[in-house]
């Protein structure tokens, strides 16, 4: 097996990426820089899309490459991605207050390694439902397409509709496969809207059936409230509405950008609330 490693210099001048105590900001990091040379540098068709803070469940990948060889024939005449669920553990007041860092109570915690394992815990009331869909209080949209209900019982892979702002994780082909637009930085839009240009590329959604992903609570490096944070939420907002939306996804897709109503929401307020991890 080969490993590779790339090294990424970032000769930006100090002034383009410090915050007012003069420090390297996290909102400024090339995280979809980074993504796109990680894609490119895969040595396989297939790869899997996931955040450092999720642990796939045992078997995961013998699961998946099983089910991706029944799928390969419709894969190669259909666009598609496969999803794996993704769920957090929910920690306790009690356990929030007696730890400053939440990923220690998560280092005690044995992960459920299957399927069979895991639903008991998050429907069974007789373990208070400890763990839960990954954000799914916090942000709907993220996850909630992934329909949970009808994960807990399905036996076969199902195929769920794309909503707006919605961000799972999944395995796909990377042949011919769009790029992650490399202006976002830091946190905001840079997920989201990966996966709205795959649906107006015309991937499917499909979610599997047995494997699933399992958030490791840990400290955030930024709060949510705080004026930096809001200013640059405010900034890459901008950028995807106005230089991404309106400009990237109108001039690459066209026609097909105009006439998918079902690419974003004209209910909501018009502003993204967030990616749903806030990492």
């Amino acid at each position: 097996k080969r490993m590779v490693a790339q090294l990424v210099v970032d000769k930006r001048p100090k002034g383009d990426y410090k915050n007012k105590s003069g420090l390297r900001s996290p909102h400024e990091y090339p995280v979809n820089i980074l993504r796109n040379i990680a894609l490119e540098e895969a040595p396989t068709d297939h790869i899997m899309y996931v955040d450092v803070d999720f642990i796939p469940s045992v078997g995961a990948h013998s699961h998946l490459v099983q089910q991706l060889s029944l799928m390969d024939v419709s894969m190669k005449k259909e666009k598609m991605v496969l999803i794996l669920p993704a769920f957090e553990r929910k920690l306790s007041k009690l356990e929030t207050e007696s730890s400053s860092s939440s990923s220690s109570s998560m280092e005690s915690f044995h992960l459920p390694s299957n399927k069979e394992e895991l639903l008991p815990f998050v429907t069974g009331v007789d373990v208070n439902n400890i763990i839960a869909p990954f954000h799914l209080e916090e942000f709907p949209p993220g996850h909630g397409p992934t329909q949970f209900p009808k994960w807990y019982t399905a036996t076969e892979t199902y195929q769920v509709d794309y909503d707006y702002q919605f961000e799972p994780y999944f395995v796909i082909n990377k042949v011919d496969m769009p790029l992650f637009w490399e202006y976002f930085r830091g946190r905001y839009c840079n997920k989201f809207s990966w996966v709205g240009e795959l649906f107006l590329a015309g991937y499917s959604f499909y979610v599997n059936p047995s494997s699933f992903l399992i958030h490791i609570n840990h400290e955030y490096s930024h709060s949510p409230g705080d004026s930096e944070t809001t200013n640059h939420y405010d900034k890459m907002y901008q950028e995807f509405d106005e230089r991404f939306n309106n400009g990237y996804l109108r001039e690459k897709y066209g026609r097909i950008f105009e006439e998918r109503d079902d690419y974003d929401d004209d209910d909501d307020d018009g502003s993204p609330l967030s990616d749903g991890n806030e990492d």
